[in-house]
């Protein structure tokens, strides 16, 4: 629309949702846990929760839970070789699935294909069988989930660190008062929508609390950004399921395409 330095004006603006989002999520969460939430409710419920994933996310965050986890045997090193040949097949496919989702003319974010797969597979492989010494095993046993989560954590935590270390933060310096005040007031009013709005509406319990992180997270910045949020307050507490199956379908494609119809409406308006 003719703004000079618009490119600029919003990489710093992502620039500081980046760090805004990181910055305020789990603080946010934990003083929901601390200050809204009883003994009672803090305690796990009986939902069907997989061992591997809450075992990665709360027992880590115990020097026991650690020190458990620590081995350096070929057969360890073959568990996470494997778990990474998983995410790349997957990635590969999904690439070739947003390939095809892009013929149709509609707009979806480049991992949304991949994200799909992944659902497509972590769901339908326990519905298939294979035979091993004789005895008839479940597929599920080739999704090592504890390696491919932390493979998929230290993925996170290499693109944060990219991500922070190639964007020009001296250029918010740069930035006119009316646009440091818009951010500002942005940061202040998902604190107060998450924790005032959003926290009751969710339920009122721990997965609201770590929603509340999760919303902070995509946000303000991006749906990583909200992943870890929620990872370091099941690291401090405990693991649940709902955050997590929540959060990178409506941070990652749903926010995306409202966006897109958003910006586009606003700027006709304008």
């Amino acid at each position: 629309m003719g703004l000079h330095g618009a490119g600029t004006i919003g990489m710093a603006a992502a620039t500081f949702g980046l760090i805004a989002g990181s910055m305020v999520g789990g603080p946010l969460a934990n003083r929901i846990v601390r200050k809204k939430l009883t003994d009672e409710q803090m305690q796990p419920q009986n939902e069907d929760i997989d061992p591997a994933m809450a075992g990665i996310e709360s027992d880590e965050a115990s020097p026991t839970g650690r020190t458990k986890r620590v081995s350096t045997n070929e057969l360890e090193f073959q568990q996470y070789a494997k778990a990474s040949y998983f995410i790349i097949l997957v990635m590969g496919g999904g690439t070739l699935l947003s390939w095809l989702l892009a013929k149709t003319g509609i707009t979806f974010p480049t991992y949304f294909g991949a994200l799909i797969l992944a659902a497509i597979v972590r769901n339908t492989i326990g519905l298939i069988s294979y035979k091993e010494d004789g005895k008839w095993e479940k597929a599920e046993k080739l999704l090592d989930m504890e390696r491919i989560i932390s493979v998929g954590n230290i993925c996170l935590s290499l693109f944060l660190g990219m991500a922070m270390i190639s964007l020009k933060l001296w250029e918010l310096q740069s930035l006119a008062l009316p646009l440091i005040i818009i951010l500002v007031c942005q940061v202040l009013l998902m604190i107060l929508f998450a924790y005032f709005v959003a926290f009751p509406i969710l339920g009122h319990d721990y997965d609201a609390a770590v929603l509340c992180a999760g919303m902070c997270g995509f946000g303000l910045g991006a749906t990583p950004n909200a992943m870890a949020n929620m990872s370091a307050v099941c690291y401090k507490y405990r693991y649940t399921v709902k955050p997590f199956l929540i959060v990178p379908i409506i941070g990652a494609m749903f926010a995306d395409l409202i966006n897109t119809g958003i910006i586009t409406l606003f700027l006709n308006i304008l």
